[in-house]
């Protein structure tokens, strides 16, 4: 092998690691979020198929957010959007969301939440009690 071409590889070789390395310190990292940022994080509401009273309403998603000492800025509903067999007693797929300061976020998580899924879609709706 030539000269030139072993520097080559080795420079490629190098410039490929530093890739790598500032790729997963980017990913493992979270960012200093600015005062009163927030954050969107979501779990499954509980809704079955062919039972239109279940899944978790509203001021039960706001009461269990209280109960943690979380304020809730605003609610909202999605659908995971992935393909549900249609039969009922299964879960639908229905999404409820709740947006928060990220100071709260390491404390919403230990109860279940989770950071609002990427390129799923979100209807917010009104607080209850809210105008």
């Amino acid at each position: 092998m030539s000269k030139t071409l072993m520097k080559a590889l080795v420079l490629l070789a190098g410039f490929v690691s530093i890739s790598l390395v500032v790729g997963f310190a980017r990913k493992g990292s979270s960012p200093t979020e600015a005062p009163g940022a927030t954050i969107w994080l979501g779990r499954m509401d509980g809704s079955k198929s062919c039972d239109p009273n279940s899944g978790m309403r509203s001021e039960q998603v706001l009461a269990q957010m209280k109960e943690a000492g979380i304020r809730v800025q605003a609610l909202a509903r999605g659908n995971d959007g992935k393909v549900r067999a249609q039969m009922c007693g299964l879960p639908t797929g229905r999404l409820v969301g709740v947006l928060i300061r990220e100071e709260d976020r390491v404390h919403a998580e230990a109860t279940g939440w989770v950071r609002w899924p990427e390129g799923v879609s979100r209807s917010e709706e009104a607080l209850p009690g809210r105008d």
